[in-house]
């Protein structure tokens, strides 16, 4: 097992702000969504802030006027604008809700409020940035990275494992909502992981809390291999949809958009085909090899230390690889309870 930690600082360079809040979850406001002041940028004598939504989009808040949110920019495609109010205060909140766009958005945000910071309007400012953005944003937004479109068919295989096994596994499918776990199903917590079919077998963590015990169940790790194939993630989500009930389809397109995959499938996200080597699975225990915070000194993590990621050789777990029928048939006995 191999590990590389990153400061909070590199981490904040390298990443995103919205990154470090998902690491940091006592950042917290509201009703699932997390806020975070940003400093040195008074505007309106208040501090803009950092947000990100209970979808677990990326976004921010810059203090406005009443008169300015009559003037509030158009939504933009993946850019949404609004106007909120707080203890009777105007805001104008900006989401990106494409999740494969933070870098750029996080430019985006800082050049606006650097304007902002010299006392300009709040909504022409961010009229102009949008503007000088705009391209940007749909160079950027024309690939989908191979990182996503072999998480998404992973996920997608085991989603139809399951529902082929007889389990009702849609509504236990978080993997979307980027929750810790890719499935939770009662006790029953599932975590993942494409694997190479030519290779060591081994996977990357890039979460302490992944492999972390749930509090409420097991966790097993669902290992998908996968290998150059004709089978793409459009192909199988039309699969799937053959497979669930007419009141679940909804639930489920309405899932694969919440990640930019709408349904029909475009050719960014099925520029890649696969053949499914078969599932592997393992129980995540104290065997496991796995490094997760209550390894560390008091239980957290070092201060100044922001994330850490992690690589994991298979061949170290041997003894803890199972059955994949039996974590169907501990699903099935659960939902018979």
């Amino acid at each position: 097992m191999s590990v590389e930690y990153q400061t909070d600082q590199s981490s904040w360079i390298a990443g995103t702000p919205w990154r470090d809040m998902r690491i940091h979850a006592g950042i917290r406001s509201g009703s699932g969504e997390r806020s975070m002041q940003i400093s040195g940028y008074g505007i309106l004598n208040r501090d803009p802030e950092w947000i990100l939504t209970s979808d677990d989009y990326a976004g921010f808040m810059v203090p406005s006027t009443k008169s300015e949110l009559g003037r509030i920019p158009g939504n933009s495609g993946r850019i949404i604008f609004s106007s909120y109010f707080r203890y009777g205060q105007p805001w104008i909140r900006v989401v990106c809700i494409d999740r494969e766009l933070e870098k750029v958005f996080l430019h985006f945000c800082e050049t606006a409020l650097e304007e902002l910071s010299r006392g300009k309007g709040v909504a022409e400012t961010l009229q102009l940035t949008l503007e000088r953005f705009r391209q940007l944003f749909e160079d950027s937004g024309g690939q989908v990275s191979s990182e996503c479109i072999v998480g998404l068919f992973a996920e997608l295989v085991t989603l139809e494992w399951m529902l082929d096994g007889g389990v009702n596994a849609l509504p236990g499918w978080l993997g979307p909502t980027r929750e810790t776990h890719d499935f939770v199903l009662g006790k029953v917590h599932m975590e993942v992981k494409a694997l190479r079919a030519s290779g060591a077998g081994i996977f990357h963590v890039s979460n302490i809390h992944q492999m972390a015990d749930p509090p409420d169940g097991r966790l097993y790790l669902v290992g998908v291999t996968l290998k150059p194939g004709d089978l793409t993630v459009g192909i199988l989500s039309e699969r799937i949809r053959t497979k669930l009930k007419l009141d679940q389809i909804n639930t489920f397109d309405n899932a694969l958009k919440s990640i930019g995959c709408s349904f029909p499938v475009d050719d960014r996200w099925n520029r890649l085909g696969f053949a499914n080597g078969g599932i592997r699975t393992w129980l995540v225990n104290e065997d496991f090899p796995r490094l997760v915070t209550s390894m560390l000194p008091g239980g957290a993590l070092p201060p100044g230390v922001g994330s850490v990621k992690y690589t994991v050789a298979l061949e170290h777990a041997v003894s803890n690889e199972v059955l994949a029928s039996r974590i169907l048939q501990e699903l099935t006995s659960q939902s018979e309870v």
